[in-house]
């Protein structure tokens, strides 16, 4: 698969059997378990994703070079 985007973070699913991976442009891929509720160039950001975080309710979080984070 080409990416328009390198990949600039992961984190793990909280079962431990999926993960995502978040691309600079913001778009979200997700492998195993791990559930897609949406990316971050969906949500707007204005400056490029640097990471991503999981979290407890099976979601997660993306930050951007700016500061800006969006739940997902």
């Amino acid at each position: 698969m080409r990416l328009n985007a390198p990949i600039v973070g992961m984190a793990s699913t909280p079962d431990g059997k999926g993960y995502w991976l978040v691309a600079s442009d913001g778009g979200v891929f997700t492998f195993g378990t791990a559930p897609f509720r949406g990316s971050a160039a969906d949500a707007g950001l204005r400056e490029p994703a640097v990471g991503l975080v999981a979290t407890l309710g099976g979601g997660y979080r993306i930050a951007a070079a700016d500061g800006t984070v969006v739940t997902r």
